[in-house]
Parts: C-alpha cells; sequence; structure tokens
C-alpha cells in the first residue's frame, strides 16, 4: 500500500512492438550438447538461443526489487519465491532463451551454472507480410479509437492487432473432438505425428520460436525499466510499471523511447517501408508511435496505489 504521488508508465502496444523491432529466429534450429564455455559464449553472440540451465546458489542482485525467474517454470533446491517468481534457491532448473539469460544476469548473482541441451537460430527480421500486417492493424485501430459510430470496427481491429502474438503460440497438439455411434469423445493425437504434420503443412505461415522470443524481449524491456525505477518502483504487470519520483526517471524514459523508435525505423527501413507508418494519428490529430513508454498520469497523478499482486490492484486518483 503507498500513499503520495504516484505515477503509471505504459508500453504502447509492448507485443507488437517487439515484432516491429527486434531480430527473431528466421531458420531451423541447430542442436548442441556438452559445449565448453567459449563455444557457449559465441553461441550467444552470434545466434539467438533456447536452452536448458541449471543455476546453482541463485541470489538477487543487490540493488534490485523484482524477480525475473517463474518458480512454475522450472523445479529446484529450497527455492524462496516472491508472488510465484524465485528469489533464490540452491538451485534451479530451467528453459530459457539467450534473451531471458541477459536479464538474468542484471538481476541475479549465481556461483555457477551448468548448461544442458541448446537450440541455435539464425537472426531476422519478421517476414515483410507480417509487418505490414500489424502496421496495418495499429493504424486502423490508432485511428479508430474514440470515433463514436466506429466502436464495433475498433474492436474487430483491436482484437486482430492483439491477436497477432497469440497465433503464434497456439497449441500445435489439439485434442481430437469425434462424434461416433458411441458419442462424443476426446483423444489426444501422437505428439510426434502432429508436429510433423504442423511442419509440413502448406497452410503453415508462423513459426512457435517467434512466439517465445516475443514475450522474452517483451519482458526484458519491462524489467529494464523495472531496474531503473530501483527503491521507486512500487508494481509492475505485463507492460506497465508504477512508481514514486517518475521525475527523477523521465531521462531514461525518454532514451528509451528514442531507442525503440530507432528499431522500428532500422525494421521498416530494412524492408522499404515508411516508418511514419508506425506513428499513426489519433482521432485528435495527436501522433502514437508504437513500443514508447506511455506517461499515463503526466496530468493526473495518483494519490494512493495498493496491490495484492499481478493483476490485483487499486488506486485513488
Amino acid at each position: 500500500s503507498f500513499k503520495g504521488e504516484i505515477d503509471s508508465f505504459d508500453f504502447t502496444s509492448s507485443y507488437p512492438a517487439v515484432i516491429l523491432s527486434e531480430l527473431m529466429p528466421m531458420s531451423k534450429a541447430t542442436h548442441y550438447n556438452n559445449v565448453t564455455k567459449d563455444q557457449f559464449d559465441q553461441l550467444l553472440k552470434n545466434y539467438l538461443l533456447i536452452f536448458d540451465v541449471k543455476f546453482n546458489k541463485l541470489t538477487p542482485k543487490a540493488g534490485t526489487y523484482e524477480n525475473y525467474l517463474s518458480a512454475s517454470k522450472g523445479r529446484g533446491e529450497n527455492v524462496i519465491e516472491n508472488n510465484g517468481r524465485v528469489v533464490s534457491a540452491d538451485s534451479f532448473i530451467t528453459t530459457i532463451t539467450s534473451v531471458d539469460f541477459e536479464v538474468i544476469r542484471a538481476f541475479y548473482d549465481y556461483e555457477s551454472i551448468q548448461v544442458g541441451e541448446i537450440l541455435a537460430y539464425y537472426r531476422g527480421y519478421m517476414p515483410k507480410p507480417i509487418i505490414e500486417g500489424a502496421l496495418e492493424l495499429y493504424k486502423a485501430k490508432t485511428e479508430l479509437k474514440g470515433v463514436d459510430d466506429k466502436v464495433v470496427e475498433y474492436q474487430i481491429k483491436k482484437g486482430m492487432f492483439n491477436s497477432i502474438y497469440g497465433c503464434c503460440v497456439t497449441d500445435i497438439l489439439k485434442d481430437v473432438i469425434e462424434y461416433t455411434d458411441n458419442g462424443w469423445s476426446k483423444s489426444t493425437p501422437d505428439v510426434v505425428e502432429a508436429i510433423e504434420k504442423y511442419n509440413t503443412s502448406k497452410k503453415r505461415f508462423l513459426y512457435y520460436p517467434w512466439g517465445i522470443f516475443i514475450t522474452a524481449y517483451a519482458r526484458r524491456n519491462l524489467f529494464y525499466g523495472i531496474k531503473e525505477f530501483g527503491l521507486d518502483y512500487i508494481y509492475s504487470d505485463t507492460d506497465s510499471i508504477k512508481c514514486l519520483n517518475a521525475d527523477k526517471h523521465i531521462k531514461f524514459i525518454e532514451w528509451y523511447n528514442k531507442l525503440i523508435t530507432i528499431k522500428v525505423t532500422n525494421c521498416l527501413n530494412y524492408y522499404g517501408i515508411d516508418p511514419k507508418e508506425a506513428a499513426p494519428k489519433t482521432i485528435k490529430g495527436e501522433e502514437k508511435p508504437i513500443g514508447v513508454w506511455d506517461w499515463e498520469t503526466k496530468d493526473c497523478k495518483y494519490s494512493e496505489f495498493k496491490t495484492l499482486g499481478a493483476k490485483r490492484y487499486m488506486y485513488t486518483q
């Protein structure tokens, strides 16, 4: 529970902004096992990775006030949790991406690590049709928001826009529902057969690792904001941060907003797309660049804020 001048910063379309700005896996995975430290460092430098890892004597770094690793996504010994996140552990085994590893090293200390199987991917921008589709839907959502006679159209475009990420991580192994003389039945398909059928389908145009890295990049962006706010940080969820003393951190916000704008511009220039497409105007004529931190409470701060955990909070404004 907090009282005083409390501010809220929110990413403008966090996941779609990642799609328009970051390098994604753009190849089949190459498998590695039993690599040396030098080999691992080279793989981190040159590829995007998904790998199994064991952290030994894991502790939070001094000056960090949030925990990154999810306890439910791994297992360990003497794990201390905070709202489902790993604070410390004698050992913790999980599967992460190279982007996650970047954040973990910024938020934790550990005595040693053991790396298991590694999947390595070449890096590249998302395919141009997906980039163009995301831009088209973002523009439509932005221009339709607040237009009284376009409420239905706005909701449709917003739903389609937000589903770009969701489509990437739709479960490949869907249950088979059948109706026979004996009534309805449900069965689980053979894993190998189902994945092979999915991968060889001519209708397939998405790639599951994209979804994995979209969330990893988005969490990284959020956690670097958390690290910046330090003692002034009080709460976060998927794409927002609540904090004290916002004025002390505006230079970071401005720096980040310039960085994400440059990243989006580089991606669009690569495909010969006008970067202005990523900053459509609202009904009021205001530019709405994608991916930037939006200072929601700039003109009307919270006077009280209380939370019981992620997505469970209330405030007085």
